[in-house]
């Protein structure tokens, strides 16, 4: 028997959730959209003028299903949230029994309330849990339809993927573009990041940007950062250059983030730095103008996209590459991988009055121990420079780690 030819009608959903995890929720709105359903959203949905408390109560007894959005802040929070979950309640004890109609969805590690122990809930930082929770909407829109919905793809709206243009984002809407052109897009799926779209690098037109990027000795597993620098930035005044930006965008262009990075030019490198290698990591380097230097160079930030955390720096500080600095990635198969980096800086308080300048070699390692990247570090007396040469080994034995 053939599936049944996907439904133009919308289930309507109702997302309960605390006005502090508005971010998280704003993303799973629009993966609900983008999965055909039609979810309610109290700053979309509510027009200036209306009484909210009496708009959000019909909303929810007008809800298909009814998520309940659940954070440490949402379960300890006094106030509408719980009122919302008592009027969801009220609701789901007219319906037929085994209907499904109240998913308690967590955003995070946080405990249930007493009164929804009894439904089964998709934890949001689980894998394949989008997947879950699309596959429940999608069994309740086939009993009430006799079909799933259309997946947005599958509908009129326009769904692009790189390469962009700065006339397809300003026709979008967001941040101001004008003078930059789109210098770098990758991609972002809804299986890897929680988020279908891509994540862009923007730099002003005139120039041409950072080349280079990662590369991977295939024997060590050793991942090193190669730039070459744009001379078009040195060709125009100071001050005169737009700032590189990073965007995030959806399948239709709009933008869920962007940031200036404070520097001319940037690149943007995906790397794989956990044993699962469809969860990527994004490099995002920022030039320095002034080009290489002894302590001057471009300047790394590691960066993870996701539908709970939006843009998240998992690095407590950039790592720089230049004479006296440089950073590697030592790949792993079976477990993270680590980061490590070696420097050279003065000792002003060792050295003489005389002029007699010391040094200090600073080792520095990252390690990723199931929840978040922690950094160790260690000091010695010494000399360093890049041309010498970074030996993963000798650092990490600085740590009393063997290979």
């Amino acid at each position: 028997m053939r599936d049944k030819p996907p439904t133009s009608r919308r289930l309507n959903i109702f997302m309960c959730h605390a006005s502090d995890d508005k971010p998280v929720v704003r993303q799973l709105h629009q993966q609900l959209q983008y999965g055909g359903f039609d979810a309610w959203l109290d700053e979309e949905d509510l027009l200036p003028g209306q009484d909210w408390q009496l708009e959000i109560g019909k909303a929810v007894r007008a809800a298909d299903v009814v998520l309940v959005c659940l954070s440490r802040q949402s379960v300890n929070k006094r106030g509408y949230v719980q009122k919302e979950i008592h009027i969801a309640l009220d609701v789901a004890d007219q319906m037929p029994q085994g209907k499904i109609f109240l998913i308690p969805v967590k955003l995070e590690d946080c405990s249930v309330p007493e009164r929804l122990r009894n439904l089964q809930w998709v934890d949001l930082t689980g894998p394949g849990s989008h997947e879950l929770l699309l596959k429940a909407l999608r069994a309740v829109a086939i009993e009430k339809f006799g079909a799933a919905p259309a997946h947005q793809s599958e509908g009129t709206r326009s769904v692009r993927e790189p390469p962009f243009s700065i006339a397809d984002l300003s026709d979008a809407g967001g941040p101001e573009l004008d003078g930059y052109k789109v210098y770098q897009g990758v991609k972002l799926t809804h299986y890897s990041n929680g988020i279908d779209g891509s994540v862009l690098i923007l730099i002003d037109e005139r120039i041409n940007g950072l080349t280079g990027g990662m590369l991977k000795d295939a024997y060590s597993g050793v991942e090193a950062l190669h730039l070459q620098l744009d001379p078009a930035v040195w060709s125009l005044k100071p001050g005169e250059v737009r700032q590189a930006l990073l965007l995030v965008v959806d399948r239709e262009l709009r933008t869920l983030y962007h940031e200036q990075l404070g520097r001319e030019s940037a690149r943007l490198d995906r790397v794989y730095l956990y044993p699962d290698k469809s969860k990527p990591t994004f490099i995002v380097t920022r030039d320095y103008s002034i080009g290489w230097g002894s302590y001057n160079g471009p300047v790394s930030y590691f960066l993870e996209v996701s539908v709970h955390a939006g843009i998240r720096y998992i690095l407590p500080h950039g790592l720089m590459t230049s004479l006296k600095t440089a950073w590697v990635i030592l790949g792993r198969d079976q477990t993270p991988a680590e980061i490590l980096s070696k420097k050279c800086r003065p000792n002003f308080e060792a050295s003489s009055p005389n002029g007699d300048l010391k040094f200090q070699v600073i080792y520095e390692r990252f390690h990723f121990d199931g929840t978040s990247w922690q950094p160790s570090l260690r000091n010695e007396d010494g000399f360093w420079e890049e041309d010498r040469g970074l030996d993963p080994a000798e650092i990490r034995g600085k740590f009393g780690l063997k290979e």
